[in-house]
Parts: C-alpha cells; sequence; structure tokens
C-alpha cells in the first residue's frame, strides 16, 4: 500500500505539477505539433573557444577544486590535488606553482587504514584569503593539515598547523569554511576519521572556541555542508542533513539554513564551550499544488549583497523522480523564520511539538559585556540547550521555483548570480552548472514570472562531459572561472560578437547585449552616454523561434492509365503527387508546382490547361525559353519561361511556367530624414537645454527608398551659459536675448547665514543679451549654526597637597573659550590636570603628625 501510494503520488506530480501529459506519445505530439517554443542556443567547445575561452591545464594535475579570485593581484590562487598555484587572470596563464604532497609515511598510514591510493593524496579543500595571506587546508591523506602563506608566493608556508575540525578527512565529504573579518575561522565539518562527528566549529581568531554539542543528532544530523556567508552580526550555514523530525517515515533528507551569533561566547556550566545561539530552519523549495512536490536536497547556493537574497539549487531523488530546481530566499524571511516558534520534542518518545520562542526578538548585536551575563543565566542556557530547530519553514521568494529541470541524463549542481544593468532595466543573469559539463545561462524578466535559458554553454569537449568541480564569477572581466577534474577555464559571459545582424542581436534577448546603430555591431552595453542613446534593447519575453513549415512534394507516383483530365481526349498516362513531404503547418507555405503530370493522350486536341510534364507530347512544343529574371531581389519573387506549340502539332499542357525566386529575407534597410533646427527644452543649472528630432525607419525591402518614415529619435545637448560652441549650428540665430531666470538654487550653508544664486542664459548666437548671467543675494535658513566648546586657558599650577614628602598639584582650565551652544559638541579631553610635587624631606615628628592627623595644620620642624 506504502508502494502504491509512492507512486501515485509521483504519478500526480508529473502531471499536475510539471503538465507532463499522461502517455509519452502525447507529450511527443504536442512538442512536435508546437507552432513555437522557447529557443536555448547551444554553443559547443569549439565555438567557445573561438569566441575567448581560455584553459589551464597540466599533466598529472587533476581536482581543480578550490578558487579564489584576487583581484589586488590581478591572480586566480587555485588549489586542486596536491598542487597550490597562481594563474593570471586575464588568460590563465602559470604565474606560480608549488607541490603540497603528504609524506610517503603519511601515504603509507593512509593505506594501511584500507583507503584507496587514489584517496590517500593532499586534496585542498580549504582556500580564504585574509588580508595579504591566504589560508590553505588539504585533506592530506586523511590527516588534515593547514598552512598560512603569502598571497603574493604560495610557494613560502609562513606556519603549518592542524587541520582536524577545519578540513575534512575524506576529500569526498561536503565541507565549508571562511575567516570573519575579524579573523576567526568558522568551519562546517567532521572532527574524526570516521565522520560521525561532525561539527560547526570556530577557532584561530579572538573570540573563544565554541563547536555544535557533540554526538547530539538535534543539533546535526549526518550533514553534507554547502555553504557559509559572514552577514551583519551573524555567521550562516547552508546544508542539507537527514530531518530527526520525521525519523519515523525513514531517511527523510532536508535542506538547511543555521545561524550563529558571531559574538557568542558560549556558556558556563551549561553549554561550556558550545553555541548557545545556534538554530537552523528549512529552506522551502517546492512546487505548490494539492500534492506539493518538494526539491529537498540542497546542492549550491549564492549570496547576492546588492539585493539580500540566496539563490540556491536543489535536487530530488524521492521515488526516482530526478529533478533539480532554482529557489532565491529573502534574508529578511530567514531572519522573520527565526523570530518565529521552535519545533521540540521532550524525549526520544514524544512526539515533535510547537514552542513559543522565549526570546524572539532576540539580536546579538545588541548582546555587549553589559548584557552577556543575562544571556548567560540558566534560564536562557536551558533555551539553548533545548531549542535549535524552528517550527516553521523559510519560504522562497516566489510562489514557484524560478527554473525546474527534469533532465534524465544531468542534474543542476552550482549557482553563479550576476546582476545587469540593460537598456532600461537591471536583469538577474544565473550560470547554472550541470553535472555532464555544461553552463545553463538563465535570466528572469524584470516584473513576471518567467525565467528564459538563453544558452547552453558546453565547457567540455564532448567525449568528456566533465562534472564541474568550482565555480566563480567575476563581474569586472566578464568571465567564469570554472574548475573541472582535468582543467581549469575562462568563458566569456557573453558573446554578442557572434549576432552579425541587427535583427539577431536583437532576438537574442541576452541582457548582456544590444544593437549599436553607431558601430552597426552587437555589443555590451557602452559606457559612452552617446553610443548609450543609440545602443537598442527589446527584452520583452524569451527568444522565441517559429516552427513554421513550408511544404514539400513527395515523389511522384508510377505512370497510370487515365482518362483526359480535359475530357476532350480518349486517354492518357497520368502520374501525381501530393503536398506531404512535408505537410505545410504554422503558417506555412504550400507547395507550388505540378501535382498532376499527363502523357500519351490519344485523340483530337483540347482546351485542358492543368500543369503538364514537359515531356508531355515533346513532339510538338518548341523548347523551354531561359528563365526570366527575378521580379524582387530579395524576400520572394517570381520568374517565369515560355515555350510554344509547333505548327500542326497537339499540344496538351502549358505555354509558361513560373517559380518562386530569391525566397531569402531582405537584409534590414534603414533611412532617417534630416535633423530639425534644435529646440530650446528647457533650462539647467548649468546652461541651455535643446533638443532636435529626425525620423529614422528600418524594413527588410529590397530598395531603400521604399521605406515610410516613422517613429522619431532625438538628441539632447546642453549649451553652457555664455558658452559659443552651440552658435556654430546654423539654426541658432532663431532665437534670441535672455532665457526666463532659472529657480533660486539653494542656500550655500545649513546654518546661519549665507548666500543664493540663480542663472539665466543667452541663447546662442543672440547679441541682445545685455548684464550678468547670474544673481546673488543673501539667504537664511533661520536656524543657528552649533557652536563647538573650546577650552580656556590652564590656570597655573596649585601649591603642592604637602608641606614635605611627595604630593599633587593641580591645574584647571573652562570650557567657555566658546562655551558650546545650539547643540555644538562639548570640548573634548579633561578640565583638570595633576602632576607629582616633592615638598621636601620630612622628619620623623613631621611624618608621624602627617600620618596620624587629618594634616590639616602645617607640620613644622
Amino acid at each position: 500500500m506504502e508502494s502504491f501510494s509512492s507512486l501515485f503520488l509521483v504519478v500526480m506530480w508529473m502531471v499536475a505539477v510539471l503538465h507532463i501529459p499522461t502517455g509519452l506519445a502525447g507529450m511527443m505530439h504536442n512538442e512536435e505539433h508546437s507552432c513555437n517554443k522557447i529557443r536555448t542556443k547551444v554553443i559547443a567547445y569549439e565555438d567557445l573557444k573561438r569566441h575567448g575561452l581560455s584553459e589551464y591545464s597540466k599533466d598529472g594535475t587533476s581536482d581543480y577544486s578550490q578558487i579564489v579570485v584576487d583581484d589586488e593581484n590581478n591572480q586566480l590562487i587555485v588549489g586542486a590535488k596536491d598542487v597550490l598555484m597562481q594563474l593570471n587572470l586575464d588568460d590563465l596563464s602559470p604565474v606560480q606553482e608549488t607541490e603540497w604532497k603528504p609524506s610517503e609515511l603519511m601515504v603509507d598510514i593512509c593505506q594501511s587504514k584500507g583507503e584507496r591510493p587514489e584517496d590517500c593524496c593532499n586534496f585542498v579543500r580549504v582556500l580564504l584569503p585574509y588580508e595579504d595571506k591566504i589560508f590553505t587546508c588539504g585533506t592530506n591523506a586523511f590527516s588534515p593539515v593547514c598552512t598560512w602563506r603569502k598571497r603574493t608566493n604560495v610557494t613560502e608556508v609562513e606556519s603549518e598547523l592542524s587541520g582536524i575540525a577545519r578540513c575534512p578527512y575524506d576529500p569526498k565529504f561536503n565541507a565549508t569554511a571562511l575567516l570573519t573579518k575579524e579573523g576567526d575561522l568558522y568551519s562546517g565539518t567532521v572532527m574524526d576519521f570516521t565522520a560521525r562527528d561532525p561539527v560547526v566549529y570556530r577557532t584561530l581568531g579572538p573570540s573563544p572556541a565554541l563547536r555544535t554539542a557533540q554526538l547530539n543528532s538535534k543539533w546535526l544530523s549526518e550533514p553534507n555542508f554547502v555553504s557559509s556567508y559572514e552577514i551583519g552580526s551573524y555567521v550562516y550555514f547552508f546544508f542539507r542533513e537527514i530531518a530527526v523530525e520525521q525519523s519515523s517515515c525513514g531517511k527523510v533528507i532536508y535542506s538547511r539554513v543555521a545561524r550563529v551569533c558571531k559574538n557568542d561566547v558560549g556558556g558556563e556550566f551549561l553549554l561550556e564551550e558550545n553555541w548557545t545561539t545556534f538554530v537552523k530552519a528549512r529552506l522551502n523549495c517546492s512546487m505548490p499544488d494539492t500534492y506539493p512536490f518538494h526539491f529537498d536536497e540542497l546542492v549550491s547556493t549564492f549570496l547576492s549583497e546588492e539585493t539580500q537574497t540566496i539563490y540556491g539549487v536543489f535536487s530530488s531523488n524521492s521515488h526516482g523522480v530526478h529533478g533539480s530546481a532554482v529557489c532565491s530566499f529573502h534574508l529578511s524571511d530567514i531572519e522573520e523564520t527565526f523570530r518565529g516558534s521552535f519545533k521540540f520534542q521532550p524525549d526520544s518518545r514524544s512526539a515533535w511539538i510547537s514552542q513559543a520562542n522565549p526570546n524572539p526578538n532576540f539580536n546579538c548585536s545588541a548582546v555587549d559585556d553589559e548584557t552577556t551575563e543575562m544571556y548567560l543565566d540558566e534560564d536562557h542556557l536551558l533555551a539553548a540547550q533545548k531549542f535549535q530547530l524552528m517550527d516553521g519553514s523559510v519560504p522562497a521568494a516566489h510562489p514557484r521555483p524560478m527554473l525546474v529541470s527534469t533532465g534524465k541524463h544531468y542534474q543542476l549542481d552550482h549557482i553563479m548570480v550576476d546582476h545587469v544593468q540593460g537598456k532600461n532595466h537591471v536583469y538577474d543573469v544565473m550560470f547554472l552548472g550541470t553535472s555532464n559539463g555544461k553552463i545553463k545561462k538563465v535570466f528572469s524578466i524584470p516584473g513576471t514570472s518567467e525565467v528564459c535559458v538563453l544558452e547552453d554553454m558546453c565547457v567540455t569537449p564532448k567525449s568528456q562531459c566533465d562534472p564541474i568541480r568550482s565555480m566563480k564569477l567575476h563581474s569586472g572581466k566578464g568571465a567564469l572561472y570554472v574548475g573541472l577534474p582535468t582543467a581549469i577555464i575562462k568563458v566569456p559571459v557573453q558573446h554578442c560578437v557572434t549576432f552579425s545582424t541587427e535583427v539577431a542581436c536583437i532576438e537574442s534577448r541576452d541582457p548582456y547585449c544590444g544593437w549599436n546603430a553607431i558601430r552597426q555591431q552587437c555589443t555590451p552595453r557602452p559606457e559612452s552616454q552617446v553610443e548609450l542613446t543609440r545602443w537598442y534593447q527589446n527584452i520583452t519575453s524569451c527568444p522565441v523561434v517559429s516552427n513554421r513549415v513550408d511544404g514539400g512534394f513527395s515523389d511522384w507516383s508510377e505512370w497510370f492509365s487515365c482518362d483526359d483530365p480535359s475530357g476532350v481526349l480518349s486517354s492518357c498516362m497520368c502520374r501525381t503527387r501530393e503536398c506531404s513531404n512535408p505537410a505545410p503547418k504554422c503558417g506555412g507555405d504550400t507547395c507550388h508546382g505540378e501535382k498532376v503530370q499527363v502523357k500519351n493522350c490519344s485523340g483530337r486536341r483540347g482546351s485542358f490547361s492543368n500543369d503538364v510534364d514537359e515531356d508531355l507530347a515533346t513532339d510538338f512544343w518548341s523548347p523551354w525559353t531561359e528563365w526570366s529574371s527575378c521580379t524582387q531581389k530579395c524576400g520572394g519573387g517570381v520568374q517565369s519561361r515560355n515555350r510554344r506549340c509547333l505548327e500542326g502539332g497537339t499540344c496538351n499542357g502549358n505555354s509558361q511556367e513560373m517559380r518562386a525566386c530569391n525566397t531569402h529575407r531582405c537584409t534590414d534597410r534603414r533611412k532617417a530624414s534630416v535633423w530639425t533646427p534644435w529646440l530650446v527644452l528647457n533650462v539647467s543649472e548649468s546652461g541651455l537645454v535643446q533638443q532636435r528630432f529626425r525620423f529614422i525607419c528600418r524594413a527588410p525591402i529590397p530598395e531603400r527608398s521604399d521605406i515610410m518614415i516613422s517613429s522619431p529619435k532625438n538628441q539632447v545637448r546642453l549649451c553652457p551659459y555664455m558658452s559659443k560652441k552651440c552658435s556654430a549650428d546654423g539654426h541658432a540665430d532663431n532665437f534670441g536675448g535672455w532665457s526666463q531666470w532659472s529657480p533660486w538654487l539653494p542656500c550655500s550653508v545649513t546654518c546661519g547665514e549665507g548666500t543664493q544664486v540663480r542663472h539665466r542664459s543667452c541663447f546662442p548666437g543672440s547679441t541682445e543679451c545685455f548684464g550678468h548671467y547670474y544673481e546673488q543675494r543673501k539667504c537664511s535658513t533661520f536656524s543657528r549654526c552649533p557652536v563647538k566648546g573650546g577650552w580656556s586657558c590652564w590656570t597655573d599650577w596649585s601649591e603642592c597637597s604637602v608641606t614635605c614628602g611627595m604630593g599633587v598639584k593641580t591645574r584647571n582650565r573652562l570650557c567657555n573659550n566658546p562655551a558650546p551652544q545650539n547643540g555644538g559638541q562639548e570640548c573634548e579631553g579633561p578640565s583638570t590636570e595633576e602632576q607629582p610635587c616633592d615638598a621636601g624631606e620630612c622628619y620623623d615628628d613631621q611624618v608621624l603628625s602627617c600620618k596620624y592627623t587629618d594634616c590639616s595644620q602645617t607640620c613644622l620642624f
């Protein structure tokens, strides 16, 4: 019964959620007869090589799994198996390389434990820049080790330390790590060789070492760590794990986000050396429906600091349905979930229940030295020990996943996101790596839920299909750096140059690309404002390709006896063909030409004029003339040829034949009117703003002279006050005299009295402007300026406080030069100074007198 229920859910999801027809034949039929479909451009590895792909590889080096982009030194720092290297950011040329292998002893010990020889190497798994250094950790033949090195010279090791709890033992284990700006190392990994003790751990820096509770599945249950980020006062960890709250349903995987405070100092008596702020929640990436389908296994994330959004790639292997999805989550929604109730299990035999959050407004940035004691009291520590899992899930930013992929032969496993400024909008462009060595370029259309797959970039040769090991985006370089098992490559994010015509460029719908009418090229967004005004995009939908099919004739049938089609002659031989190879569809043209051919007719000549074979009664027809010139140069024209019936003969058929010609699409022609005179648009603070127009139209037609002028284009220019740079325009004399005064500019000061200025402009070339082009007046903000306090001079030093021995003398000053006024800052520094003074040696009776009395009287010798 359980297996039937599982199968039922799968079928319902495929039919109702993914809208897959129940019959495979029906699905194929629908795809074949869809007249329009989304176009995805496939770029082969060889094409990428021709258009900017750079590659670095070295015999014997593999597993290019760790990449750090070092802009300051224009280099890429790469960690691979047994190797650290520095490569040039621009062309991946090698800068420096060093071997980092385990010792022979460590390799022997590793193999004696039963590990495979190929795993008993040093796989770099942590590569973190910090100031002018790089922190590196490797598995070191299942005995992890870490080093500090110089960023400019990875061959130079400054120090070496243990990698336990900082790096996994097994190269196949997923781990994550980061260094905060304070210098603390946060890692999500395992503590032991057997990987039974997973941990979120803090070490190295000035903060005390803390970890998650040891061997406690309610804190961490066989996690696979994906990523970690430092955001404000918190450190976030993203991972997938076995859901302990679903243990009654078998081994169920959930995706999680966990959070700890950077200023957590651990508990006292309870949770000593453990986190007191560790909380976690489920990430909900699902297809909503009567039976929601969840993508539960998080495999990759990307943090967009600009939009405070986490993008995640999720997969699902439940019930044999293989699929991937992309969901995004707002940080504000994550925080809102952490303010909600907890999910709590009183004991191992109890059901999980919801428990109100005892501190819903907790903010670790507000916990300082004065309030730490409050958060370390018994109640708070007991709550931290009991509650880790939130009752609510973090909702995705969109009702449905941004993208769902149901590929049988691959899954999505990496994501990078670029925010691309287009002509009028900012587009979120996602680069999705796949398990078979491809990168999908995807973007969402602003204001809609529509997501378009623009390109499939094959970053490995067809014969390899290597999985992607790592991926980094460099927006400034306009490139992706991709680590593969045997190479590292640099791939441009845009391929605008491959679109050779304006139509192809515009219809590509690529946010990176637009048609530059000045350069007559498809280019990325220009920096020049002049070029930007004539840089065109039209991204309102995904790129669509029509499935229009023009009809084609089948082969001729065999000749057969037939009646004279005209009804005049007694009998003929006929053959036929159909417009079925292929049949026209989706608005395609029908077949043009003969469908019936007739020959060997007997009897007298009739008037039948259907299309017939040129072999019909060949003894009586003259040869065909040459085909005439095509009536059109492009866009489809007609050619004709003729023949005549010889005298005394009987001729069946037509004396003229026609056929289509030059059916290729016409090249876009452009035509523009002359510019109008410059017109005054308005007056700005800097000068006179003028505008002029012309009309431009383009169309795919043979002759430029046939274009009808339509939509207007405009140009705007600024003529600074009293400038003559615009007077060269022959139409400038159409205007004369001063323009109106501009509004008064804001007062030059924010308090007290200042000045205001206003301008007017003289129309270019005018000789009728007399007087000044600006005016000035006094202004007051009606608010007194704050006065910062100043110290008076120090008084003279006072007398020494004692008459013999060592004492002190003082001097004072007042904050009255000037005194602070109108909210001004108080004087900085002390108002009193002291310094020691020596009043001379005391005799015994003086010392006793001053020691046992208040010394209010002068001690005499």
